[in-house]
């Protein structure tokens, strides 16, 4: 005869309120069931608690309570990874039932993504689980001691001199062109400076936020010098001041108050992400257009000319990369950028662009026709001597 499962019940209230429901194949097995739960109630941790808390519910709710230090768009990039590498694998699951087998999987599934994207996602399930057990829904956090993946380095893409030459020129053409989008319709007010946005990444190492962010009164005149005060926020370096070049000096939308936006929304108003991306849509748009793209019907024929890679950071490490050529250390050079390390610009002061090379090239052809110099005059210093 079968022997009847849960053979041993057990119901009682706890200290915390709630009624348990405790179920066992042995008296052995109640006892010792009755004294874990116990001693976890004491300690304020109830299964209860967790029993109907998914991954997926519970990371959504932990990354809005405890990141509201964070700005809109970092909290989105947050949970952005979260449902493209954590959900898929284990959101699920009821986080009293997730496993470090499972956080691992979540890592397994990660090989061959850049480092950084992995080390990102790690972090955010560690303190996501470990904002679990600090609420009491679980004892321990299961993605303490998984090992991720290797992962690819990134690379800081660079502009090469001919997108240098496209941007420039695209945003001439909007600054002496008449008020038209480009979709080909009038816009209501004057947005000629709408691509001057670009410029301040470009030449002035700003952060596509921090543009947004950037008011009248932040250009500043100090001792003959133009600067523009940047009111970072991503680091603790990220407030700083930088020259601003007299070529963007000159392009910079004018204000008729020091309090109003540079650059602002068809309404008027601050330029929020989603502006930002559709600003870019529209520049690199224009760019391909600039570059020769063929249009037909107001739409982009393929090829396209301009790479699909080129990103409005792109323009910012393009500056870091210029400080470089232009004898800046290093160490100046992490505060230009706002950087909370200097390794972060050390990474991108590797970078080998189109007229680094050059220079190079023309310091190897001077120390070898001074080579030949010295070759031939050693003879003739030689006959003298005699």
């Amino acid at each position: 005869m079968t022997k009847k499962k849960y053979e041993f019940r057990l119901q009682f209230i706890g200290d915390d309120g709630l009624k348990h429901d405790i179920k066992a194949n042995t008296k052995k097995e109640l006892d010792e069931k009755v004294r874990k739960l116990k001693n976890d109630i004491d300690e304020g941790y109830s299964p209860l608690k967790s029993s109907s808390v998914t991954v997926q519910k519970w990371f959504d709710k932990c990354l809005s309570e405890y990141k509201t230090n964070v700005s809109e768009q970092t909290l989105t990039g947050y949970k952005s990874k979260v449902n493209s590498w954590i959900i898929p694998v284990i959101g699920h699951m009821r986080i009293k039932d997730v496993r470090p087998l499972d956080c691992q999987a979540v890592m397994n599934r990660m090989q061959g993504k850049a480092a950084d994207t992995i080390r990102k996602v790690r972090q955010i399930m560690f303190f996501c689980f470990d904002k679990a057990v600090e609420n009491h829904f679980i004892r321990n956090n299961p993605a303490t001691h998984i090992t991720a993946p290797k992962g690819c380095k990134t690379t800081h893409r660079i502009i090469t001199e001919h997108e240098r030459s496209i941007i420039l020129k695209t945003i001439e053409n909007c600054l002496h062109g008449d008020y038209i989008a480009s979709d080909g319709r009038y816009r209501d007010v004057d947005t000629r400076y709408r691509y001057v946005y670009f410029l301040f990444i470009l030449m002035c190492g700003c952060r596509p936020s921090e543009v947004a962010n950037i008011q009248a009164f932040d250009i500043k005149d100090i001792q003959g010098v133009h600067v523009l005060h940047i009111r970072g926020t991503k680091t603790d370096n990220a407030d700083r001041l930088v020259p601003i070049p007299d070529y963007l000096y000159e392009r910079i939308p004018p204000t008729d108050s020091p309090f109003a936006y540079l650059f602002t929304n068809m309404r008027g108003g601050k330029l929020s992400p989603s502006n930002r991306q559709a600003l870019w849509r529209e520049f690199k748009r224009d760019l391909n257009i600039t570059a020769g793209c063929r249009v037909y019907r107001n739409a982009l024929v393929p090829p396209y000319p301009i790479a699909a890679d080129l990103t409005p950071y792109c323009l910012r490490h393009t500056y870091c990369t210029d400080l470089e050529l232009a004898g800046i250390d290093v160490g100046q050079a992490s505060h230009l950028m706002g950087h909370g390390d200097v390794k972060l610009t050390a990474n991108l002061y590797t970078h080998q662009t189109e007229l680094s090379v050059i220079q190079a090239a023309r310091k190897m052809s001077n120390a070898k026709e001074k080579e030949e110099t010295e070759e031939e005059t050693i003879p003739q210093t030689i006959e003298i001597m005699r």
